[in-house]
């Protein structure tokens, strides 16, 4: 009965598509390198807008301080640390920074 049960796998081949060629290697390669490249230029433009709304946040941030009565007085302090936080160069990054000056 066993035996009943058990179905033989179906062998399906795969027919080549018309009007599709195989690339070699080197155009690959070429792909490759391309679609790099642009993730390379997507990345900066992303690091770049990333920059700008860092800019925009900060303005907005300095624009609570100074008006610093429409806002609750928590909602000020922690704008105020959020700017001394993104002003302040970590450790790590001086210490790289005077390395490098020192090369």
């Amino acid at each position: 009965m066993g035996e009943a049960k058990k179905e033989k796998a179906k062998v399906v081949e795969m027919q080549p598509v018309a009007g599709v060629e195989k690339k070699t290697y080197e155009q690959l390669e070429a792909e490759n390198m391309q679609i790099k490249q642009q993730a390379e230029a997507m990345y900066r433009q992303i690091q770049q807008m990333n920059m700008q709304n860092i800019f925009k946040r900060l303005d907005y941030l300095f624009e609570v301080v100074k008006e610093r009565t429409a806002f609750p007085k928590d909602f000020v302090d922690r704008s105020t640390n959020e700017i001394v936080s993104l002003l302040t160069i970590p450790e790590e990054q001086k210490k790289e920074e005077t390395k490098n000056d020192e090369a």
